[in-house]
């Protein structure tokens, strides 16, 4: 960018438009994209379980129904959507020298919101709560322009799509008659920028994923057969942390103390010897593979408390709020 492009201009364009649902190949895509990601997270989760119970034979089937379920929440919940929204959504854009701005200006979506977050508490289904809070989240986005790592247009739809340097990050929907305008403004506060100083993040998420998979395992494990809630509680929010915001590792904490008080109890419960008549604790006659298996949960538990500390501390940090920091640097 040249000095002349980089220097202040004071220059504002802002406007607000209906966004429409269906028919709108973006929000189909990025509905669609958003449920069978969670589908797929839904299915691996249940399959872990399935594989670690060695109930193998479950796992294909259980991908064909999951599957073919969020096929049909998909088109429902899009259909509720442009009902209940009566097929648009309002949004207020702004572009000037420090980013773009997109809020949406809809109230009845805030209230879909809250209605989600309350439901979600009152049936005690975190999936849903998160969805709530995820999307209130995203209710105002700021893109500084020095985040935006490409530019998409979208000529078809009148629409400019910002990205990061790993995923889009806010799409500008534009009245047909101001998108040149718009795109020649974008295309000068973006155009011959220095390279993004973040790196693709998603190799390192992938890998904290796979490390996270690894620590809750033994947890699954233990000698001591527990309720498999606690240790699912840990590795949901674990991953939650990791792609999410990292203040849910404070979850992760509750979860691991919930697992150990539980696998105490379970060890310290008395319990005759049917040899000697006598009262016996089930660690009393623990082999060196039940002492094993303790060490491996302790060593993952370790591990995803000294995690939850270094995304606390922000020394590590979890995709979303990575996001959310870099588009607020200017």
């Amino acid at each position: 960018m040249t000095k002349r492009a980089r220097r202040p201009t004071g220059q504002t364009i802002a406007w607000e438009i209906d966004v429409p649902l269906l028919g709108n190949r973006l929000v189909v895509l990025a509905v669609a994209k958003a449920f069978f990601l969670a589908a797929f997270l839904m299915w691996a989760l249940l399959a872990f379980l399935f594989a670690v119970q060695g109930e193998w034979d479950l796992i294909g089937t259980m991908a064909v129904f999951v599957f073919a379920i969020t096929g049909g929440v998909v088109a429902v919940g899009l259909l509720a959507a442009a009902l209940i929204f009566g097929n648009r959504l309002h949004y207020r854009f702004r572009l000037d020298d420090a980013g773009a701005t997109c809020e949406r200006a809809d109230r009845r979506a805030a209230r879909v919101d809250t209605l989600a977050v309350v439901l979600g508490v009152l049936s005690g289904k975190p999936g849903v709560v998160g969805s709530g809070l995820l999307s209130a989240a995203q209710a105002s986005i700021h893109a500084s322009w020095a985040s935006v790592a490409s530019v998409t247009p979208h000529p078809s739809l009148h629409a400019v799509g910002l990205a990061n340097v790993w995923r889009t990050t806010v799409i500008l929907y534009c009245p047909p008659e101001r998108w040149q305008e718009i795109l020649a403004f974008v295309a000068a506060r973006t155009a011959g920028r220095a390279a993004p100083r973040r790196k693709n993040p998603a190799p390192r998420l992938l890998l904290r994923t796979a490390l996270v998979v690894a620590a809750t395992t033994p947890l699954f494990l233990l000698p001591e057969r527990i309720d498999l809630f606690a240790p699912l509680f840990v590795l949901c929010f674990a991953l939650a942390s990791v792609w999410l915001l990292p203040v849910l590792a404070w979850a992760v904490f509750a979860g691991l103390l919930a697992v150990a008080v539980e696998a105490w109890l379970a060890a310290a419960k008395p319990f005759r010897s049917m040899i000697t008549g006598e009262t016996l604790r089930s660690w009393d006659v623990f082999g060196p593979d039940d002492w094993i298996g303790y060490a491996l949960a302790f060593a993952g538990s370790a591990w995803l408390v000294r995690l939850g500390v270094l995304l606390l501390t922000g020394r590590v940090v979890s995709a979303l709020a990575g996001d959310f920091a870099e588009m607020d640097d200017e």
